[in-house]
Parts: structure tokens; sequence; C-alpha cells
């Protein structure tokens, strides 16, 4: 395949006899200085006719949703196209007797939670901005929710997947069914390869019983150590809270969020629990206006698609001391930012208020590097989807 057959123009054409020319557009990116055509395949063949287009042409792409979460992960070295499934926007299967829901890729998670939630159920992962995401994009992302925290990870509740694979095949792996699981849990495998191993199509979700009353209650201003010293406290109680986090206020004090859900009887019991570890909140609310705290507290900062500059994962015991060390790496590089700490996924979340974060901090390679560049050899041997996202090929 020659460079020229590779120009951006020569490939919007080849698409457009594909998917339509109504459905071609250009797409920007790294700020504008690259630009490549985003096709929008109708449904899972017109996908699957894309992909075999790549690999016909040598040529490489990269599955999207609605483009809210590209800056999660590296910009690949190379990419010939980009491919978003938003298009594909159908819910295929509700079984609310089973808690389980089969949908195409494309469906907004506003959409899907809306759907299920009419049907008694809780959609988990409960993302920021959901009117902006697609269930494709956030499995390709691995983005577990505000609620990851009840729930555990989005992969244990992505039952199955059907994919166009890295060679061009249209497959399926695991089902709808909590138990009919068979061979390879394939699915697992793709949830968080950021469009690397394959482009979803379909996927097939664990439900929740949708919780009956809320509450939301949050102390502070603390002083920061003394707000993750609460949160520890918190977590050693026997409750099971929706979400636990510590917000950075910018003036060098934080508050400690909570959100409870659930049967209301098992609710009060646990805010009873809180009230009598902490004392009485800063501030509490209930039901509608707990749910609505919440939702403000999930979205803050990432209204205008702000995504945190840069996300740590520890251990839970050394949540404080991560705290601590970053607070000093960003002091003495003199970037302004303010942190997000998820003590219970023992997790921190920082923004820069111009988005630059210091290379000292944020370029260490993922664990089991050699094993996942192993894996994408093995099921996309042609590298049709474009690669170096999680971290830059050898």
């Amino acid at each position: 395949m020659t460079t020229a057959l590779r120009a951006p123009d020569l490939v919007a054409a080849a698409l457009e006899r594909v998917v339509g020319s109504a459905h071609v557009h250009p797409l920007e990116l790294e700020g504008g200085t690259r630009v490549v055509p985003l096709a929008c395949p109708a449904g899972a063949e017109e996908a699957q006719a894309c992909v075999q287009h790549a690999l016909e042409h040598g040529l490489t792409l990269l599955p999207v949703g609605m483009l809210s979460k590209l800056g999660w992960a590296r910009a690949p070295a190379r990419l010939d196209f980009a491919m978003s499934l938003r298009r594909l926007r159908r819910v295929l299967s509700y079984e609310p007797g089973d808690g389980t829901i089969r949908v195409e890729a494309g469906i907004s998670m506003a959409e899907l939670a809306h759907t299920v939630n009419e049907g008694g159920h809780w959609l988990t992962p409960d993302v920021p901005c959901p009117g902006g995401a697609t269930i494709g994009g956030v499995i390709g992302a691995g983005a577990s929710g505000f609620d990851r925290l009840r729930f555990g990870p989005l992969r244990h509740h992505v039952l199955g997947l059907r994919v166009v694979d890295g060679h061009g095949e249209l497959t399926k792996s695991g089902g709808q069914l909590v138990k009919n699981v068979t061979g390879y849990d394939l699915h697992r495998l793709y949830t968080g390869s950021h469009g690397t191993l394959c482009a979803i199509v379909e996927a097939s979700l664990r439900l929740f019983a949708r919780p009956e009353h809320w509450v939301a209650l949050s102390y502070g201003p603390l002083p920061e150590p003394r707000a993750l010293t609460a949160a520890r406290t918190l977590l050693a109680l026997p409750i099971r809270p929706y979400a636990l986090l510590v917000r950075d206020l910018g003036d060098g004090s934080a508050e400690l969020c909570m959100n409870l859900g659930g049967r209301e009887e098992a609710v009060q019991h646990e805010r009873a629990l809180v009230i009598a570890a902490l004392g009485t909140p800063a501030r509490s609310s209930e039901d509608a206006h707990a749910l609505a705290q919440a939702r403000a507290w999930r979205d803050e900062g990432q209204a205008e698609g702000r995504w945190p500059d840069l996300v740590l994962d520890c251990l839970p015991s050394r949540v404080e001391c991560e705290v601590s060390e970053l607070r000093r790496k960003l002091a003495e590089t003199r970037v302004d930012a303010r942190l997000t700490i998820l003590p219970g996924l023992a997790r921190i979340e920082c923004r820069s208020a111009n988005g630059r974060v210091p290379s000292s901090i944020s370029s260490a390679a993922p664990a089991g590097l050699d094993l996942m560049r192993r894996l994408k050899s093995a099921l996309d041997p042609r590298a049709v989807f474009a690669g170096g996202r999680v971290h830059a090929d050898p």
C-alpha cells in the first residue's frame, strides 16, 4: 500500500462507498494538527465492511463512540481513519426478570440508563456526563463508574460482546444470560482495550435493582489529611456506599462526600452508622435531592468533557502517602491542580488548570506491558486496529 493511497481524501472516498457520503466526516485530532476521515456505519455489517476494507488495503483504524474518551489513552502513531458506532443505537433484548439487557454499541449511557430505570433497574457503570458517552465507548475505555465502590469494575458486568475482530470477522463472546458463557471470556479482555483489539458492535450487560431511597452526606471543609482519615473510618464500617470521595476545594481544604442507596430501612441504618462515627454532617439530603447531589459530584469538572489529566491507582494502604507525594511533585513543578480522591477505590484523579502534568509522575509504563503486546499480536496480527494506545509500541 503506497503512501499516496493512504491520503485522507482517497480513504474518505473509499469509505463513502461503504457507508454513504453523508456518513463520512473529517475528524480533527491532536488539537487540529491531524485530520482523518471518520466513518459512521449504520450496522454491524457496514462496520465489518469498514474493517475488511482496512485489511485489504493495509490501513489502520480506531473504533470510537462519541469521541469523549480519546484522551484516555495515547494517540496512535499511525491512523488512517476512525470509525464511530454512534448510529447503532437499538435495544435488542431487555429481560427485566433476568436483570439483563442486550444493546447495540452506539446507544448513549443516558438513554440506556433511562430505559432500564423504567424497567425498575439500575445501570452500572454510572459514568459522568452519560449523554455524551456510548456503551461501546465506555466498555472500550474500561470506564468503571461513580458507583464502582458498590458494584465493582465494569468488566464484571459485561456478560457478552459481539465484535468485529482483527481478521474482519463478526464474532461473539459470552451471552445475555449470566450462566450462558462458554469458551474464553474474550469480552472481559476487550473491556478496556481502547479500540486496539476489536470494534464493539453489541453488548450484553448485567443490571441491578433500582434503589428505592437515596441519602447524600458531606463533611467539611476539612484539612485534606483529616478528610482522608475520616474516609478510612467510614470504609471500616459495615456499610455499602455507592460512592465515597474526597473533593479538593482549592484552598487547602477538602470535603468528604458519601452517597448511600438501596432499601429505605437499610439506607437509614447506614446513615445512622456514619453519623455515629463522624458526627452530624455539614450537608445532608435524601431521595431526589440526594441523587441530584450525587450527580453533581459525579459530573464535577467534566461538564465540558474535561476528563482527568492524570489518574493514579495504588494500594488502599498507600492512598494518603500517594496524595502527599503527588502534592509535593505538583508544588515542585508549579502545576496548579485539583485532586479528586476515591479512597475506597485507591484512585487519585488530577485535573490541572492548563492540562500540564509533570512527566515525572505520568511516564511510567503500565504493568503487564509485554503481555499486552503479545495479546495484540495474537488477536490483531495485521495491526488493523490502531496500536500504541496504552503505551508506545516497541
